[in-house]
């Protein structure tokens, strides 16, 4: 009996770990590996319970979740808005896979989806946020492409303004905003001084490059510029 719960769970295990590293995804496939989490959790304490363990383990790793998940500190969007472009720039180089968001292939609404999950994922622990942690929860489960970042989905961005083209942006903009081509098809983030990240289906790749220095014809479509809600929150200012 023993043998066989093992193996259960090693069955478990191994279907979350491919659903966590498949790079396509979906609110499916996030349900499934949540459901994978769960049960590898259920049966590791099952398999624990043979050695009269699994109780003190349980209550070790329950107690610190509910006081971190009943925490609601501010967070620094200072320091958030920091590792948010930090891992929008280390994306660079991977492969564009239509649908993906992780490092194994990524899209180009996937790119800053996972460059701010991250940025709240850390700044919850940073600053033992609850309020981090969910709502990096809130962009992961909910999907959204480039047409739904630019319409605001899910109350997780807001629009700013509109230009007729990248070549046209005014200088004003904030490091990380989103500019979202007008029919809904791709978008890119600004890093900063005219340089521009972006996943790109013709690059085959995640790049970084300037409207002035390079030809994209990315650069000359017409954009929407919307921001991440969670930069002007005014609960969760700069600390």
């Amino acid at each position: 009996m023993f043998t066989e719960k093992r193996k259960l769970f090693a069955v478990i295990l191994v279907i979350t770990v491919l659903l966590g590293l498949y790079p396509v995804s979906s609110t499916v496939t996030k349900l499934l590996f949540c459901l994978g989490v769960i049960l590898s959790a259920i049966t590791f304490i099952f398999l624990l319970d043979q050695r009269k363990i699994s109780l003190p383990l349980f209550y070790a790793f329950s107690l610190p979740l509910m006081c971190f998940l009943l925490a609601d500190r501010p967070y620094s969007a200072t320091r958030l808005r920091h590792n948010y472009l930090h891992s929008l720039k280390n994306s660079e180089g991977i492969t564009y896979v239509w649908g993906g968001e992780n490092f194994l292939g990524i899209d180009c609404s996937g790119l800053p989806r996972r460059s701010i999950m991250n940025a709240l994922f850390k700044e919850s622990f940073l600053s033992f946020s609850s309020q981090a942690f969910l709502k990096a929860l809130d962009i992961w489960i909910f999907d959204s492409s480039a047409k739904a970042l630019d319409e605001g989905y899910h109350n997780q961005t807001r629009y700013i303004t509109s230009f007729s083209s990248i070549k046209h942006i005014s200088p004003k903009l904030s490091k990380g905003d989103l500019a979202v081509t007008q029919d809904g098809v791709h978008v890119l983030v600004y890093l900063g001084n005219d340089i521009w990240i972006q996943a790109d289906p013709i690059h085959g790749s995640v790049h970084r490059g300037s409207p002035f220095r390079e030809a994209n014809d990315w650069y000359n479509e017409p954009v929407n510029i919307v921001r991440w809600r969670v930069f002007d929150s005014d609960k969760y200012k700069s600390l």
